[in-house]
């Protein structure tokens, strides 16, 4: 009955996601100066761009010259979540360190991501270079590192992943083009998240380092499954850096 159970609800993403791997239309919050800079801001799951405006207008007020662009995830059937319909990246087999299995139409889903970032990457003005960051929670950091890892015809200044970890860790090198291993990596997790283990974070980010990426990890005691003001803070100055926006 079990096994039933499985292949019915795998069948229901399938025949979702086949009509629906698309990302919905975007909120944007445009620069309040002259365009130098986008940054996406991709949500957990089950949420939607909208709850992250405040997050991004926080940020604005840092970074004027910043487009803001805030997607929300195709809806559907979350296996770890008795086949409910919601707003997902990816669907979530089981909550686990390995993730390998937790990727139903990764591909896809990552390829409409990214259409959306090539479109941004054509919109800058003629005399700006463009720079791009990906940036999100949870889900939304796990497949914004994938997504920023995979493609060496898009230029992304750096990825920021709160409360994150790795997509496809035991295969995770073959996803990453050496172009992109010097792309600045944020990571920042809290110590009493129960959602995303804290130690699952670290091995995601040992991991990394194993690996040769330019990243830094942030540790916030205390900190459950949540963006603190500390971590935005400390987002802050990550992009400070790697917009070189004073």
């Amino acid at each position: 009955m079990y096994n039933f159970y499985r292949v019915f609800i795998s069948f229901l993403v399938l025949l979702s996601l086949i009509e629906n791997t698309k990302i919905n239309q975007p909120i944007i919050i445009e620069p309040t100066k002259a365009h130098q800079s986008t940054i996406f801001l991709l949500h957990g799951l089950g949420d939607n761009g909208r709850s992250y405006v405040n997050v991004a207008r926080s940020l604005q007020k840092s970074f004027p010259n910043s487009r803001f662009i805030l997607p929300t995830a195709p809806r559907i059937p979350v296996t770890v979540n008795l086949g409910m319909l919601m707003n997902a990246w990816y669907d979530i087999k089981k909550i686990s360190p390995d993730s390998n299995e937790n990727t139903e139409f990764l591909e896809e889903i990552t390829e409409s991501l990214l259409e959306y970032v090539e479109k941004e990457a054509n919109n800058f003005p003629q005399n700006v270079d463009p720079k791009i960051v990906l940036a999100g929670f949870s889900q939304g950091a796990a497949i914004s590192f994938f997504s920023a890892m995979r493609r060496t015809d898009i230029k992304i200044a750096g990825v920021v992943m709160m409360s994150g970890y790795l997509l496809k860790p035991k295969n995770i090198e073959k996803e990453i083009r050496q172009v992109n291993k010097k792309t600045p990596i944020f990571m920042g997790h809290g110590t009493s998240d129960q959602v995303i283990l804290y130690n699952w974070s670290q091995q995601s980010y040992k991991i990394m380092i194993e690996l040769g990426l330019n990243v830094e990890y942030h540790s916030y005691t205390k900190m459950q499954h949540s963006i603190s003001k500390q971590v935005i803070s400390d987002v802050k100055d990550f992009l400070l850096m790697v917009l070189s926006e004073r």
